[in-house]
């Protein structure tokens, strides 16, 4: 049980969970920019049975240019924060399901304290896999990590994505302002559907602020929308493309020590469609898991002991 809930500063950000997927996509065609994506230090906490992946979406500042600093929020903020999490299992019997989990989930570190969980990043990804595992009872054998970089550039070398927005829809905190309608959207506004939270939609007339609640189910499900129309798009692609989206978004990959280029292309046919992990808000910055159904069956529960 917690204790009380403490956190830093608030910092804008995005899932990237749809990169992984277009990223693999292309490293089958080109498996020769393994070179790019870099590598990670990690002890991961063993699921109990079957393969699990666990991708993160970095919010990372460094070396952005201003104005993708800006739109990820204080570029002075430093540092990887996690601001969604991807689980992917893969069964013994080779069946797979895919669960999403919120930035803002109350996890516990490694002091015992209650952390969200893309403050846990901070600590590398073996720490959030063991918040996980202490928190979820979820075990990990591969992490992604994902810089939002990824996202931009995989969607303009596509040459943008199509959305449609049933009304005008705002964001300040985002820099998000677009008409209704379908439209195609480039890398930057991509991102900013993805990390909108505090989203406006000019209903009859008048611009209606959605709630938090609300807003974290927009983004989910703006996630989800993104997640298909770049895996449309990737297979959809020539082949130069699928080569040039995934070169430029390799050098924004970190995988652990243990995951060579034959699990990300397993990662690539197992990812699906996500189902969220039910959560119960705790005020307005911070939910906490509803059960675990949802995990027990996809088929995640059980990791090894990390205290051992």
């Amino acid at each position: 049980m917690f204790r009380g809930i403490g956190w830093g500063r608030r910092v804008g950000a995005l899932l990237c969970w749809a990169l992984a997927l277009a990223l693999t996509l292309a490293l089958v065609a080109a498996l020769a920019l393994a070179a790019r994506i870099g590598r990670v230090d990690a002890t991961l906490p063993a699921p109990a049975d079957g393969v699990t992946y666990l991708i993160l979406g970095s919010d990372s500042r460094e070396g952005l240019s201003p104005v993708l600093a800006k739109k990820l929020g204080d570029p002075e903020d430093k540092g990887d924060r996690a601001d969604m999490a991807i689980l992917v299992h893969v069964r013994p019997d080779g069946s797979s399901a895919t669960v999403s989990l919120p930035r803002d989930l109350i996890v516990s570190d490694d002091d015992g304290n209650p952390q969200r969980l893309a403050l846990s990043l901070l600590n590398g990804p073996d720490a959030t896999a063991r918040a996980l595992c202490r928190s979820l009872d979820v075990g990990v054998s591969h992490v992604v990590v994902v810089r939002v970089t990824a996202l931009v550039d995989i969607v303009d070398a596509l040459g943008g994505i199509t959305v449609t927005l049933p009304h005008a829809l705002r964001d300040k905190g985002a820099l998000l302002d677009l008409p209704a309608g379908t439209q195609r959207v480039d890398g930057l506004t991509a991102l900013a559907l993805a990390r909108s939270r505090s989203p406006k939609e000019l209903v009859d007339g008048k611009w209606v602020t959605l709630d938090a609640e609300e807003g974290a189910r927009r983004r989910t499900a703006w996630t989800g929308r993104i997640l298909r129309e770049v895996t449309a798009g990737m297979l959809a692609a020539p082949p130069a493309t699928q080569a040039r989206a995934a070169w430029a978004a390799a050098a924004q990959v970190k995988i652990d020590r243990g995951t060579r280029i034959p699990d990300l292309v397993d990662l690539a046919r197992a990812v699906d469609q996500p189902v969220p992990l039910p959560v119960t808000a705790v005020g307005d910055l911070a939910v906490i898991a509803d059960g675990d159904e949802v995990l027990r069956e996809a088929g995640l529960l059980g990791c090894a002991d990390i205290d051992q």
